[in-house]
């Protein structure tokens, strides 16, 4: 059975996700 998250979970998961895309973006900008 999947739980629905709640507001505030999936904002935390979308915070997570959005730093996750910085980092990698960092990375790569570092990279070049």
């Amino acid at each position: 059975m999947i739980r629905k998250a709640d507001s505030r979970e999936q904002k935390s998961i979308n915070l997570l996700d959005t730093l996750g895309l910085f980092a990698e973006i960092g990375v790569e900008a570092g990279r070049s």
